[in-house]
């Protein structure tokens, strides 16, 4: 507890980790529920079985790993503020265009981009905060990236779980997929701190 206090408290004096954790609750809440609620998706919207939803899974899957990698070979470039930002945009961008789907096909690139910019901005954020965090305090910090993303997962998907039983699936995804697409929108814009982010 008193690691995670020190932690919060430093993230909050640090204004490039006052914009990057919130960046990741957001996405946590609004932008991972799709994980709990893509099997309904797939029966509900996509009319595909057990087959059509591993290969929907597959996509994510297959999006994830090519996000490890886009990460990895742009690593060496001063882009450490820039990688959330344009993979939280994109999140949104895929979970939006993925609530206007209802064929299988788009639906796979829809969710292969997920997969990409999910793992572009778990991974981007966990890099900022470790590589700019004072050595005594990485682990502190570290500690409020994995509440904020573990420990607000479960509420989204709850959230959105009541949103779709209310409005159905499509207009839930559209909610968080344009949520999370208009914070990541603003911080492009206006988050100067975490762009000078190198």
């Amino acid at each position: 507890k008193d690691a995670l206090l020190e932690g919060i408290r430093h993230v909050a004096r640090t204004p490039a980790f006052r914009t990057l954790v919130p960046m990741m609750m957001t996405t946590a809440v609004f932008g991972l529920f799709y994980i709990a609620l893509l099997s309904a998706f797939a029966k509900s919207v996509l009319s595909v079985g057990a087959q059509g939803f591993g290969a929907l899974l597959t996509s994510t899957g297959i999006g994830a790993v090519l996000g490890v990698l886009t990460i990895a070979t742009v690593s060496k470039r001063p882009l450490k503020g820039w990688i959330p930002i344009l993979s939280m945009v994109g999140i949104g961008s895929s979970l939006l265009a993925l609530s206007f789907v209802n064929s299988f096909l788009p639906a796979v690139f829809c969710l292969g981009g997920i997969g990409l910019f999910g793992v572009g901005q778990m991974v981007g954020t966990n890099t900022a905060l470790q590589y700019f965090s004072p050595p005594e305090l990485r682990g502190r910090v570290i500690s409020v990236h994995v509440w904020s993303l573990a420990g607000l997962s479960p509420l989204g998907a709850l959230l959105f779980g009541w949103v779709s039983e209310r409005v159905g699936l499509p207009l839930a995804f559209r909610i968080g997929g344009a949520t999370v697409l208009a914070v990541g929108m603003l911080v492009l814009m206006f988050g100067r701190s975490l762009k000078s982010l190198d």
